[in-house]
């Protein structure tokens, strides 16, 4: 039952908002009843990002404290995958295939898509079955990053193609931070990332669309300061626009920070910061090569996108890094021959040891 409920958490991934809500649901139920209980090695985090945000929540009413459960839940992959996912269930190579499929075919629908329209996709970029075309770009990155690590070339070329549908060049960077990882390590392919990430913010300086960000940011950087445990779960659009109204009068974009770490340090305080770093860094020595370099590559993406704000995005890395890697595709080793054995990070394309 386990590697069947593994099978349609996989399948639903690419395809949106709803297909996510109610797989990660039959995939949390499935893995408290009838998982492996003795496995909750990422409970301590999740559990403290929750408790902090609930802090934050505190004398905001009852709307607060739901939104505080609420924005908690997009973590629920991260207590269901280790529960249900054996390491020596090789039934696990055929949820992978079939992720792997489901992510290709997506990224397929995203080609015909943007054939359709007849434009380029940054003109008119595409979301296939996502609410938006960033969340396309940053959601089949893991996939990616699993389809090369594995040498699956046909599934890595169409969900490539998917991402760069997508039409944002902040997914186009962390798909070469992806590649870079698989190459040399995914320590050393983000501290590339992060100086590629500098570099084009400079370049958007000299064009003048640095201003807008900088006043993102900012703001978010000054609630952060003014508000040392949050403005709430749901309060940051209301007090942020006054904020931004004083950075740069008539400025308005109370969405979010566009960059995730601001938006966790906004909302729910500097304490929330740590925890969400200690999850970070908890799930990465967890992940295997794959699913550091997906990690690597969306934190270089959270540097401008709030992407690990995004729903769709967090499901997708957190089902992708910890999904073990067993045995070996079709008989044959990793691309670069080198064995992955118990979940041992190794990197794929060179047999060069992750980062």
């Amino acid at each position: 039952m386990r590697s069947v409920v593994l099978l349609l958490l996989f399948l639903a991934l690419p395809f949106g908002a709803a297909a996510n809500e109610i797989a990660a649901g039959v995939a949390l139920g499935a893995g408290v009843l009838v998982g492996n209980r003795k496995r909750w090695p990422l409970a301590g985090p999740v559990a403290l990002v929750f408790v902090l945000l609930a802090v934050s929540a505190v004398g905001r009413g009852q709307a607060a404290m739901v939104e505080a459960l609420g924005r908690t839940w997009p973590l629920a992959l991260l207590i269901a995958v280790p529960l249900l996912a054996d390491a020596d269930d090789r039934r696990l190579l055929a949820v992978e295939r079939a992720g792997l499929g489901a992510a290709a075919l997506v990224g397929v629908y995203a080609v015909l898509q943007l054939f359709v329209s007849g434009e380029m996709p940054w003109v008119r970029p595409q979301s296939a079955f996502f609410g938006h075309h960033l969340t396309l770009g940053y959601a089949l990155l893991p996939a990616l990053a699993r389809a090369l690590h594995r040498g699956m070339w046909a599934p890595a070329i169409a969900i490539g193609l998917g991402i760069a549908c997508s039409g944002g060049s902040g997914p186009l960077l962390s798909m070469f931070v992806v590649v870079v990882g698989l190459l040399a390590g995914a320590s050393n392919a983000l501290m590339v990332g992060v100086v590629v990430a500098l570099a084009a913010m400079t370049a958007m300086g000299m064009d003048g669309e640095l201003e807008q960000r900088a006043v993102l940011w900012a703001s978010g950087a000054q609630l952060a300061i003014d508000a040392p445990l949050g403005v709430g779960p749901d309060g940051y659009r209301a007090a942020v626009a006054p904020v931004q109204d004083v950075l740069q009068p008539g400025f308005h974009f109370a969405n979010h920070a566009h960059d995730s770490m601001l938006q966790v340090a906004a909302r729910s305080g500097l304490p929330s910061w740590i925890a969400w770093a200690w999850l970070g860094v908890a799930l990465w020595r967890r992940a295997d090569a794959a699913g550091r370099t997906a990690i690597a590559g969306l934190i270089v993406g959270s540097l401008t996108q709030d992407t690990f704000g995004d729903l769709e995005v967090i499901r997708a890395c957190s089902a992708w890094a910890l999904l073990p890697i067993v045995g070996s595709m079709s008989g044959k080793e990793p691309m670069g021959g080198t064995p992955v054995e118990d979940g041992e990070a190794k990197s794929a394309l060179l047999g060069v040891e992750a980062g």
